[in-house]
């Protein structure tokens, strides 16, 4: 239980000091305790709705997400398992495409609606994927599809070991996709078995000035004890105010 407690970090290097107003911390407080949220339990959706809150307050303070992910959000399974473990299933043109086939970048965290053609712009891109392929794109305001018909050099892989994400993560959903033909239909979506045991950090960063290559970090678990069912309790939510 302690290493689910301490596995949440809130992540900023150097920067100016704010002042923090007793109205501010009031409000998230009591956001974040309201017996609404059933005590932020483990496994639990009133957690994932705590940190999508926390999501939100770090995107009006300005920060931006840490270098290589596309958010704010870092999954983890706390309940371990398999490490060949399958996020999201692909639908393209009538038949399921290997998962090694498509990689899928969502900011966002949790399960989402199956996705179809209509909610992504769709481009062909010239070549095999590049390490660097997505900061050529960052600029597109939309849902995007990448798609390749060309694996990689060495004709065994489709993707390189490593893809990387723009320095402010992904502001929109990001498919790539190697495939012999385009597009006519496609469905995106999540894995329940997957989306239903996993957590997240959830990691913001705010750039120093003086000292930009030193960071100080700043620490806490927003997850807590859920709800306390046995015997008589009145109250039986352990909120979890501070």
């Amino acid at each position: 239980m302690a290493a689910l407690l301490t596995v949440q970090p809130f992540l900023f290097a150097q920067g100016k000091i704010d002042v923090i107003t007793e109205k501010e911390a009031a409000r998230i407080i009591h956001f974040l305790a309201n017996d609404s949220l059933k005590g932020r339990g483990n496994g639990s959706s009133s957690l994932l709705k705590a940190g999508l809150f926390i999501g939100d307050e770090f995107k009006k303070s300005g920060l931006q997400a840490f270098p290589g992910n596309a958010g704010y959000y870092m999954p983890f399974r706390p309940f371990g398992g398999s490490t060949n473990v399958v996020t999201d299933a692909l639908v393209w043109n009538g038949r399921k495409i290997a998962t090694d086939a498509f990689r899928y970048f969502h900011p966002a965290p949790g399960n989402y609606s199956p996705m179809s053609l209509s909610d992504f712009t769709v481009i062909k891109i010239d070549s095999f994927f590049t390490e660097n392929i997505l900061e050529n794109y960052k600029s597109i305001k939309n849902n995007l599809i990448l798609w390749s018909d060309q694996p990689q050099p060495d004709k065994e892989n489709y993707f390189p070991p490593k893809i990387d994400l723009p320095a402010d993560g992904l502001k929109y959903n990001t498919l790539l996709v190697c495939a012999s033909a385009p597009p006519d239909s496609l469905s995106l979506s999540g894995v329940n078995n997957y989306y239903a045991n996993v957590e997240y950090n959830v990691v913001g960063q705010l750039q120093g000035k003086s000292r930009p290559k030193e960071v100080i970090l700043f620490s806490a678990h927003y997850d807590h004890e859920g709800v306390f069912n046995r015997g008589k309790r009145k109250d039986s939510i352990l909120n979890g105010a501070n």
